[in-house]
């Protein structure tokens, strides 16, 4: 057997041979026996051969194959099939088609064997056209997986590109059309969304004679009357999106009306309260209606990075700049690559104050960017979970937004009231005080609010229990949304609410966690450790699992409106789902973290954390005086001594 040289059989698309420095045209019946090989794998020389001649005697036919496997060899300078019988292809060939992409990759494009017609060999054409059917369907399958995973991801644009490549390959998918439905309206453009479902509802009436089915025409309704992007795939909905996104914002005139008065004088306003009691999405109603505005929150786990927080605004910031086609100045991004990697080589350490002012001021510019590319507003969530450095940077570029008269950005922060450091608290009351801000603190709602909230849910026989939702309740939105998903995910809506029911918000919180699978709920589990570190991929690392199986756990995890983007849709649940952990796997699941994130270039003081929690004080220490280290290279005294302390 000559040795394979180094070619690539290149099976989507037109037939061809790719090497190094040349490439060779396939004919019909070479491109077929390649494409038999690749597909179904070894085959005996007689079926080979009966299939590409089948009008042939068994003789001719056998040696019409010598003859076609000698062209084949001679055209590639060695073997690409093997001179045994069965045929099989050499392991050194690469094929387009040959065992399908890893589960990050895509398919390549291509139809199989493009303008190939075997009318001559009826077998062998009946054989291609359902090896296109099953390779088309597998394409499909892996493009709306790989755009589940790219929105999961945040990368809405190249999800986007997989369900168009999903389309072109079956015009008729609804789940398809769905996802770019809500793929368009995640990225803020309501109107596509709306014209992306009307090509779906044209294509099957022309195609099919039928309309789009109750989940597709549910999905655009809710586009077409909703502010906010839902915030999960409508094609794994087991709940309506409504749920997560309520039509009515009830019970909150007054405060909007004092917003209304703040925003006219041109003030900056910060909205306080406990954990769920409608914060978020006040403020995102608000500024949806007044402006346009760039949104951004704080995590659990910031305050263990220096500018951690700040490195996921300026990266959203970025990203928003660049879909609307404007760019940084340079000095600006070699600036913001101290704390970005991603846009080049850092300047240095902060060696001096003067230095740190001008990293702050790159800050303040890319703000201004912003406001002259048109995000005229900013609205900033979970306030109390900033890192100190870059509440100190954002307080420095906020108090100069204020005073810049050609740059009226405005802002609104919420936070929880009882979790926010003290320092800052009173600095956000003295604003308030001198008639610079608003600050609204708010309170649970009141029964008739809650109810008028839940009858507005697009969930059938709820108007028979909203009432005594709300009165369970107890005044707050999150808790009485939740309430309605548990009802619904349990059969209840019908019955009320059941006296085995969990008494509050937490273990309600944690009995929708026992009924996930198993591979859903350990994936919640990592997705509750790792918090802002969460990526899919880390994931799969720590809970040992592959990567497919946790697209599939994290499609669950949205069908049950648990996530949201790469973490989870409240603070709450995340906090719900480590409490429930057991002790032994919450300080297993600590450790696969920190050597996870030590393997992927994870922050040093986030995993001196994860040490720490799983009983590893030793190396929690070690990692502390990198994070000393590396503080002290960003002129940060106070977060330098406090590892220090800690180690």
């Amino acid at each position: 057997m000559h040795p394979s040289p180094n070619w690539t059989v290149h099976l989507l698309g037109a037939p061809r041979l790719a090497g190094a420095t040349a490439m060779v045209r396939l004919d019909r019946r070479t491109a077929a026996l390649l494409a038999l090989l690749a597909i179904d794998g070894p085959q005996p020389r007689s079926r080979a051969a009966g299939l590409l001649w089948p009008e042939s005697p068994e003789k001719t036919a056998r040696a019409n194959l010598r003859q076609l496997l000698r062209r084949l060899r001679e055209a590639a300078g060695g073997d690409l099939v093997g001179a045994g019988d069965p045929l099989e292809l050499s392991p050194a060939v690469s094929v387009d088609v040959r065992g399908g992409p890893r589960p990050e990759e895509a398919w390549p494009d291509g139809r199989l064997l493009d303008g190939v017609d075997l009318e001559e060999a009826p077998e062998l054409s009946e054989w291609l056209t359902g090896a296109r059917r099953t390779l088309d369907a597998a394409r499909l399958d892996a493009a709306l997986a790989a755009a589940a995973r790219l929105e999961a991801a945040g990368r809405l644009g190249a999800a986007l590109a997989e369900v168009q490549r999903a389309l072109a390959l079956e015009p008729l998918s609804e789940e398809a059309h769905r996802r770019e439905i809500r793929l368009r309206y995640l990225g803020g453009d309501r109107a596509a969304a709306l014209a992306a479902y009307e090509r779906c509802r044209a294509t099957l009436r022309a195609t099919l004679g039928v309309e789009p089915s109750s989940e597709t025409s549910r999905l655009a309704d809710e586009v077409a009357r909703g502010r906010r992007v839902p915030a999960r795939p409508a094609g794994a909905a087991s709940l309506p999106l409504s749920v997560t996104r309520p039509p009515a914002l009830a019970g909150r005139e007054r405060e909007w009306a004092l917003m209304e008065e703040a925003w006219a004088a041109g003030k900056g306003i910060a909205l306080g309260g406990a954990p769920g009691v409608g914060k978020s999405r006040l403020m995102q109603d608000f500024l949806s209606t007044h402006a346009r505005p760039l949104f951004f929150e704080g995590r659990p786990g910031d305050r263990a990075v220096p500018y951690g927080t700040h490195a996921r605004t300026f990266r959203e910031t970025l990203g928003a700049l660049s879909s609307a086609g404007v760019a940084l100045p340079p000095w600006v991004r070699a600036e913001l690559a101290r704390m970005l990697p991603e846009l080049g080589p850092s300047p240095g350490p902060l060696a001096t104050e003067a230095d740190r002012v001008r990293f702050w001021n790159a800050k303040l510019e890319a703000m201004r960017v912003a406001f002259r590319a048109g995000f005229d507003a900013l609205g900033f969530d979970d306030t109390q979970f900033v890192d100190p450095a870059s509440a100190a940077a954002g307080t420095y570029v906020l108090e100069q937004l204020l005073r810049d008269t050609e740059t009226p950005l405005r802002t609104v922060h919420c936070f929880r009231t009882a979790e926010m450091p003290p320092d800052v608290l009173a600095h956000i009351r003295a604003l308030a005080e001198a008639g610079r801000a608003l600050y609204l603190e708010l309170e649970p709602l009141a029964d008739d609010a809650v109810e008028e909230l839940v009858r507005s849910l697009d969930v059938p026989g709820i108007e028979r229990v909203a009432a005594e939702v709300a009165r369970y309740a107890g005044g707050s939105p999150l808790f009485a949304l939740e309430t309605v998903k548990h009802l619904v995910e349990t059969g209840a809506v019908e019955r009320g609410i059941p006296d085995r029911t969990p008494p509050r918000l937490e273990a309600l919180l944690r009995a929708r966690f026992e009924r996930l699978s198993a591979p859903a709920l350990q994936l919640a589990r990592a997705l509750g450790v790792l918090g802002t570190d969460f990526t899919l991929e880390r994931a799969a690392a720590v809970v040992e699992a592959r990567a497919m199986d946790v697209a599939v756990g994290w499609s669950e995890l949205e069908a049950a409106q648990l996530v949201r983007g790469t973490a989870f849709g409240h603070d709450l649940l995340a906090e719900a789902v480590v409490a429930a952990t057991p002790a032994p796997l919450r300080s297993f699941l600590h450790r696969r973290a920190a050597e996870v994130l030590a393997a992927t270039d994870g922050a040093p003081g986030r995993i001196a954390a994860h040490w720490e929690r799983a009983g590893d004080p030793i190396r929690a220490d070690a990692c502390r005086r990198e994070a000393e280290s590396a503080a002290r290279t960003t002129l940060l005294a106070t977060e330098a001594a406090g590892y220090f302390r800690a180690a």
